[in-house]
């Protein structure tokens, strides 16, 4: 009878474990990317002693914790834009206020007063660094978690870049009826980040003799604001003073179908074409580094940035310089495939990072340290990264969070079937215990 009574008892505290197991899903069944936890209740036999009499064998329930990990929630719209629900497998990489590494599928990221990424259950976003084109730096292993970085936006800053290249698109007449000069203003940025106003000026010239070119065009630049100190010979205007002008030595050559046929410098004389034009240096006069940068005025052959056409006169000229003024941080976003990206207050765009994303051997066997934490152990196997998209893991859906897999009904019906097994447990050791206090008083 004290092997029944023991049995009773074993029941008894496997069926409390699962209540409490419905309580925590029924409290997590409204909980962002909430999990269904269950006891895994399975019973065996063991002999006592080494003898196999009746009396001596010994049913025991055994219980087993699982929360299904692995299941994917619905995803459900945000306000916050930096929030994001993971749409399929994976789980993202957190580190606790202790720097304790964690992963979770909680991604209700928000930045904090410190401008780091922190989820609703204050873990820290955890990322591997990149350039700002989106390469993963050389000295970090995006499967190796000690190359982590904790994703932190303070103090982001991107300083001003020089013009380097300047890129022309115009068309220019065929006939003098349709113009033999004209200019736009273009805009080039010195090394301190300050927009410089100049003019280009398209001219209609001769071609060279020995030159089988159907028509020519000078190409050179002013500076009526005074900005610069020099510009050089290959692109230098100056007006002389006296109603005539001194052009740049630059002249582009095209044939008889209006294409790129190569480029001439008058300085040098003779009948050679260069198949790319000369850099255009300028010296400033607010003490900003000389500016080189290379001309884009068109391939040898092309008509697609600067050709000739019968036209009456000539449509705009677009042209455009790179560089930018210096930016402060603006705002931070996250892409589908994980890549994170910096706006800044100058309009430029740069990536910072990339969010990867874990998968282990068996998800449903990780140890839950905290709410919605998890870490691995010998049973779950280590965690490997891949970015979203890869190796079956989900893409990132922001300015969402993911709902919970735990349906309320699913959990009511099952804690009933719980609670009578643990009511018909409390009876029989009360039951067992009565039969034992009539046998000591019969004695």
């Amino acid at each position: 009878m004290g092997m029944d009574f023991s049995t009773s008892v074993n029941a008894l505290k496997v069926y409390s474990q699962c209540l409490k197991a419905n309580g925590e899903n029924l409290a997590s069944a409204g909980a962002i990317a909430g999990r269904f936890k269950e006891i895994l209740v399975t019973g065996s036999v063991s002999i006592n002693n080494t003898t196999v009499a009746p009396q001596n064998q010994v049913f025991t329930l055994d219980q087993k914790p699982i929360r299904y990990i692995d299941q994917v929630g619905a995803p459900q719209a945000s306000p916050e834009p930096l929030n994001f629900s993971i749409i399929g497998r994976g789980m993202v990489p957190v580190k606790d206020v202790s720097g304790n590494l964690g992963y979770c599928r909680n991604a209700t990221f928000a930045m904090d007063k410190d401008k780091k990424l922190v989820n609703s259950l204050g873990q820290s976003l955890q990322v591997f660094k990149t350039d700002e084109t989106g390469r993963i730096l050389s000295n970090v292993n995006p499967k190796n978690p000690e190359t982590l970085t904790t994703l932190n936006l303070k103090d982001q800053y991107i300083p001003p870049k020089a013009s380097t290249k300047l890129d022309v698109v115009a068309e220019l007449p065929v006939n003098s009826s349709g113009g033999n000069s004209m200019a736009w203003a273009m805009t080039v940025m010195d090394s301190t980040g300050h927009a410089n106003t100049l003019d280009m000026h398209f001219t209609r010239t001769t071609v060279p003799d020995g030159i089988a070119g159907a028509y020519a065009w000078n190409v050179s630049l002013s500076d009526p604001n005074g900005l610069t100190t020099s510009i050089n010979d290959a692109y230098k205007q100056v007006d002389n003073g006296d109603g005539t002008t001194a052009y740049g030595t630059t002249k582009v050559i095209f044939d008889g179908k209006g294409a790129i046929l190569g480029y001439y410098d008058s300085s040098a004389g003779g009948t050679e074409l260069s198949s790319t034009p000369p850099n255009l240096v300028l010296d400033w006069g607010n003490g900003s580094m000389q500016s080189d940068i290379a001309m884009n005025l068109g391939e040898i052959g092309s008509v697609q940035n600067m050709n000739v056409s019968a036209i009456d006169r000539p449509k705009n000229a677009k042209i455009s310089a790179n560089g930018y003024q210096a930016g402060e941080f603006s705002e931070f976003v996250i892409t589908p495939d994980g890549y994170g990206v910096i706006n800044y207050t100058n309009n430029q765009n740069l990536t910072y990072c990339r969010i990867p994303l874990s998968l282990f051997p068996d998800a449903n066997s990780l140890e839950e340290v905290s709410p919605g934490v998890f870490r691995p152990n010998l049973y779950s196997g280590a965690a490997d990264y891949f970015f979203p998209g890869e190796a079956g893991t989900g893409l990132l859906k922001t300015a969402h969070k993911e709902g919970s897999t735990i349906d309320s009904t699913d959990v009511y019906l099952k804690m009933i079937d719980d609670q009578a097994n643990y009511i018909s447990n409390i009876k029989a050791i009360e039951v067992k215990k009565d039969t034992f206090n009539r046998l000591i008083q019969s004695t």
